[in-house]
């Protein structure tokens, strides 16, 4: 077993000679195994056990038991003793996400304190076969269907580090035959045995009926995993050529980024639905608006759609993403300066600054988004116009004319569409004296 498991740490380049690993040990037979296979090794490690106090006392026994497991091995070991319930009360969260959160952001701080350059867990064959039925029923797509991968990144608050799972080339038994045949001591979490969470339903369940239907389901899942892993490979190859050829960006008014799509494209593909949810996927967009973005995308100009992090408006032939902005303003830097300070009509032209007769408003001046009845005379013109009539004209996309603001004096008058144009009422003449310059700084703050 040794053999078969420092070679699958070679083959996947799980850990390196100058790897500091951190072992996370519940004190069950998994991870009490993998345990006793890396003191096997040459390899450099700790032992780290997280104490959820789901089940008074026998916590405390199992986390004693893990630091006699740490002395025993020569090895540094890190504990924590986390309120699970508390935590998961105080954020809404179901007792398992609780104890995942507590657990990664600890092994995330560990890694920054002491210097650990990945953590390993002690998933196994069997976890990566249930946590396929898992995402198989919860509709994850090809992306869920490859079980527990050997390595991943995950971010904690205290920054992002590498898990890998060194025990993934071993089933159950295997470890459950390593374990009796060493006479290895270690704490039975019952909490396994509960009907508690759906990964135990498959676990209990499920997979025994498998087993009794196909007999050879084990091997037959992995070879399946296996298979799926390396066409999620060449489909998500595939998909970020897609992505590069068919994104571009723009910068908007206030430093904003658009992301750009063309709508044709996606359509005329053999399956637009998969296209655009692999395209519009990394802004935060799930599955189910798809169909409702291209329901939409031939009758429906400007109409927007919302994920948790950014905005999609439909404009003519493209699609424009944007990360969602809220109230914020745009920055402006304000001056007052002597009217003779002014170079020339051309600076006076810069849509990017503003100079405005100060004796002509009432102080002080606001910021605010425009609204559907405003009006302004725009510079050069002789009668005043509707804020959305001279942005219409500009032919801005959805999203950036939905954020235009306007700066306003004390009574609410338009002095300045920010970035655009000036009202011509409070524009700089011979007779001003000071003005009152306004400066769009580049990035939207």
């Amino acid at each position: 077993m040794l053999h078969t498991f420092t070679d699958y740490i070679r083959q996947q380049h799980l850990v390196s000679e100058d790897d500091k690993v951190l072992l996370a040990v519940s004190g069950g037979r998994d991870s009490v195994a993998m345990a006793h296979l890396f003191s096997l090794t040459h390899h450099n490690f700790a032992i780290a056990h997280c104490n959820f106090q789901l089940r008074p006392g026998a916590c405390d026994i199992e986390q004693a038991h893990v630091k006699d497991l740490a002395q025993s091995l020569h090895v540094p070991f890190h504990t924590v003793v986390f309120p699970t319930r508390q935590y998961a009360s105080d954020n809404h969260l179901s007792i398992e996400e609780a104890a995942r959160d507590l657990r990664y952001n600890y092994f995330g701080s560990l890694c920054q304190t002491h210097g650990y350059t990945c953590v390993a867990t002690a998933h196994h064959k069997d976890d990566s076969c249930e946590t396929f039925f898992l995402n198989l029923f919860r509709g994850t797509g090809i992306s869920g269907l490859h079980g527990i991968l050997p390595t991943s990144h995950h971010s904690s608050a205290h920054g992002s580090y590498r898990l890998i799972r060194p025990m993934l080339c071993f089933s159950r038994d295997e470890i459950t035959h390593y374990i009796e045949a060493h006479n290895i001591p270690f704490d039975e979490d019952l909490t396994n045995a509960e009907l508690d969470s759906r990964r135990n339903q498959i676990r209990h369940l499920l997979m025994p009926l498998l087993r009794e239907l196909y007999p050879a389901i084990d091997n037959t899942m992995q070879a399946n995993i296996q298979r799926l892993s390396e066409i999620e490979k060449i489909y998500t190859q595939h998909i970020s050529q897609l992505r590069q050829t068919l994104t571009s960006s723009i910068i908007g008014l206030y430093g904003e980024c658009y992301t750009l799509l063309p709508i044709a494209p996606i359509i005329e593909s053999p399956s637009p639905n998969t296209l655009l949810f692999e395209l519009i996927r990394p802004y935060g967009f799930n599955s189910s608006i798809v169909s409702d973005i291209l329901n939409n995308c031939s009758t429906t100009k400007g109409k927007q759609f919302l994920s948790p992090t950014h905005t999609l408006a439909i404009d003519k032939n493209q699609f424009i993403i944007s990360p969602s902005q809220n109230e914020t303003s745009p920055n402006i830097l304000f001056d007052t300066i002597n009217a003779t300070d002014i170079q020339s009509t051309e600076e006076i032209k810069k849509s990017a600054v503003a100079y405005l007769d100060i004796s002509t408003f009432a102080m002080p001046c606001r910021i605010r988004r425009w609204r559907a009845a405003d009006k302004f005379q725009p510079f050069g013109m002789h009668h005043q116009r509707l804020v959305s009539d001279f942005l219409k004209d500009l032919k801005l996309n959805p999203i950036e004319k939905q954020r235009v603001c306007v700066l306003t004096d004390n009574n609410d008058h338009i002095l300045w569409v920010v970035g655009l144009r000036i009202d011509h009422r409070y524009r700089i003449t011979p007779s001003t004296k000071q003005a009152l310059k306004a400066t769009l700084a580049p990035q939207l703050q």
